[in-house]
């Protein structure tokens, strides 16, 4: 599920490598990148990182269930509209006089 994007530090001196490990939430499919206050959650050996508490929720409610499907689709997550999704999902209504 993790994808390493490699960069360079350093100018010339040195050529040492620094790996973030960047993750596809397993339920909404946003991407997350792995730090210290990533919110994950380990099951089956797996570590798996969420963008959001709602997403663990969901995960933890039927751990076996989502990675049965993933292991069995093309998608790369459940599908779950996650509470960051819905905010920017939502239509934008406009304010103002109407030019009649």
């Amino acid at each position: 599920m993790g994808i390493a994007v490699q960069s360079l530090e350093g100018e010339g001196e040195k050529d040492e490598r620094v790996f973030t490990i960047i993750e596809t939430d397993p339920i909404c499919g946003r991407v997350v990148e792995a730090s210290e206050s990533a919110v994950t959650y380990t099951y089956a050996g797996w570590t798996y990182l969420f963008c959001c508490q709602e997403c663990l929720e969901m995960f933890q409610k039927s751990p076996e269930s989502c990675v049965i499907y993933l292991a069995h689709t093309r998608s790369a997550y459940v599908g779950h509209l996650c509470r960051y999704q819905r905010a920017s999902s939502q239509p934008r209504l406009s304010v103002g006089v109407s030019s009649r």
